[in-house]
């Protein structure tokens, strides 16, 4: 059995990210890919971004250095396959501010707000442009037409 097997590495990647998945639960059993919080997400996309051009970086100066791209190739590929166990899981640090969901019934009592719309009219500084656009696109007309006639 050889490392290089794709169907070998297809089953070894495929028990890691199902390993990875079942073994990150909330109280509630579910699993955790489902739970993480808002700001949990923001930091995850901002060190996948960071990691990944870091990577990036010291993969393409490591392979420019030595002179080899397929050194380069397999530096950035580890890169993302680190990046991709810490951002992807739904590890506790992303869990530090769950957000407080009303139960069905409180939320029923506490109707959701109608949003407004207002019309408003028309200020007078927007009426001012307005009339200024139209006097600059008559003007502009105007010099045209004189042009085209002294054309013809």
């Amino acid at each position: 059995m050889y490392l290089s097997d794709p169907d070998l590495l297809g089953s070894l990647a495929s028990i890691i990210f199902l390993s990875i998945a079942f073994s990150v639960q909330d109280n509630s059993g579910q699993t955790g890919f489902d739970v993480m919080d808002w700001q949990g997400q923001k930091l995850s996309e901002q060190l996948m971004q960071i990691m990944l051009v870091v990577f990036a970086v010291v993969a393409f100066i490591t392979g420019y250095i030595i002179g080899s791209f397929q050194m380069m190739f397999l530096m950035y590929a580890a890169g993302v396959v680190l990046t991709t166990l810490i951002t992807v899981p739904n590890w506790p640090f992303f869990n530090r501010h769950p957000l407080k969901w009303l139960d069905p019934i409180e939320a029923e009592r506490h109707p959701k707000p109608h949003p407004v719309t207002s019309k408003k009219k028309p200020t007078k500084q927007n009426q001012k442009t307005t009339a200024f656009k139209f006097r600059i696109w008559r003007d502009i007309r105007g010099i045209w037409d004189k042009h085209i006639k002294q054309l013809k």
